[in-house]
This record gives C-alpha cells, structure tokens and sequence, in this order.
C-alpha cells in the first residue's frame, strides 16, 4: 500500500532490535518512514506518499534544502527499519499478531481481525465471523430463486408459494406484453422498410419507362432520317439517265 498504514507507527512499535528509531521519522509527518525516499542533495529522509504530496503543492521543493531531487534510501536505512516489530492495527480488536516492518503491509491487509459492516443490519463484526453473522442474520436479503423477488430473511416466512406463483404469473404477462409491444416495433420498422422499397422501385420503373419512351423517339427519328436517304438514294440514277 502506498498510503500511510493508519494509527501512528511509533506508537505501534513493541521491538527495535537496537534499532535509533530517531533517525527513522519522516520529517513531513514526523511519523516512522513508511516507503522512504532520500533528497539527493541534503540527504533528508521521506515517507514517499509524503513527500509526493508535497511536491504537488511545492514541485521541487524539499522541505529541509528547498532543491528536492530523488534518490533511494540507503540500505542501512532499509536494514534499521527491517529490525522494528508493530502490533498489528487490529490489534484493539483482538489481533495478537506482531509483524516485522517488511511484512506489516500484507498482514494488516489479510488480517482476519479487521472490521467489517454486515450487508443485512449493517452491524460491525470482525472479518473472520462475518460469513457467520450473515449466515443467520434476520435482516439480509434473500432472493427467491423461482420469481427473483427479494426479502429480508425474517420475512422469509411471508413468501408463500402462492405469493411466489402470482409474482410469477405477473411477470410473464409483464414480459408478455413487452414481448408483444417488441414484435410490433419490428412489424412497423418492416413495413416501413418494405414502403421505402417500394417507393424507390416505382421510382427507378418512372425512371426507365422515361428513358425507354426517349429512346423509342429517338429511334424513330432515326428510321425517318433512313427513310429519307433511301428515298434520296433512290432517285440518284433518275438525275444521272436525264443528263
């Protein structure tokens, strides 16, 4: 987690191993490093969500030199804060867990001991008997598996068969007629369609019943040009006999 584990870590702290916890607080929060990083220039220690957050407000601004640029922790860092042991954060609720630094961020997020809200009463119980608590409690709601009516479980009782065959019954005329309303959609959408067709076939036939019509105009002022050459072919050896 890049966030901050919630509750202080220096309060958590049960072991140091000889460990200066002094020279492991982010300068920020003043809290215990969590995911440190180092300016390269003044060697000032961070928590990375920290000093992220600051730079947001102030880019490139190290709160202690002013000229913030990024480097890795050293590894004697890495090795001191390795040596601490914390009470787990639910620890208040029963955990009796204590976790070295490196493995604090896995534990606390699978950690049975964690709070949980019930989706029914919305009780808070531990994550470990949450299944538990559910399993019996009266206000979850239960789905009935022929007609998807839900109902608090202390109601349970109330849900008759003869309940659950009229809420069925109810939604096939429901569905029935959403059915029904559907298929003339499509039916009007396909009469629609078929009209469109129609139309643009009664255009293209005008179109061609026109241009046939020229044609045939056509052709026959061709055939009374043929005509008339003939005739004028025809009285070429008149005019030469005569002469």
């Amino acid at each position: 987690m890049e966030t901050k584990p919630q509750n202080s870590l220096l309060k958590r702290i049960q072991g140091t191993s000889g460990a200066d916890v002094e020279d492991l607080e982010c300068i920020i929060c003043t809290d215990l490093l969590w995911k440190p990083i180092a300016c390269n220039n003044c060697d000032s220690l961070y928590c990375s969500q920290c000093i992220k957050n600051w730079l947001v407000k102030s880019p490139e601004n190290c709160p202690h030199c002013q000229n913030y640029a990024e480097r890795r922790c050293s590894p004697f860092v890495i090795k001191q804060l390795a040596k601490l042991q914390f009470a787990c954060i639910n620890q208040p609720n029963g955990c009796p867990e204590i976790i070295g630094y490196e493995a604090l961020e896995k534990h606390e997020i699978e950690c049975s001991y964690k709070l949980q809200q019930c989706s029914g009463c919305h009780l808070t119980v531990l994550e470990k008997e949450l299944a538990k608590h559910e399993d019996n409690c009266e206000s979850i709601r239960l789905t009935c598996s022929e007609c998807n009516v839900t109902y608090s479980r202390c109601n349970a009782s109330s849900h008759t068969e003869n309940i659950c065959l009229r809420e069925q019954l109810r939604q096939f005329r429901q569905n029935s007629a959403a059915y029904k309303q559907h298929q003339a959609q499509i039916i009007e959408q396909q009469n629609s369609t078929i009209q469109s067709l129609q139309q643009e076939q009664a255009e293209i036939t005008n179109r061609l019943t026109a241009q046939l019509e020229r044609q045939k105009v056509d052709i026959q002022k061709h055939e009374m040009k043929i005509e008339e050459h003939s005739q004028q072919l025809k009285q070429l050896p008149n005019k030469f006999m005569s002469k």
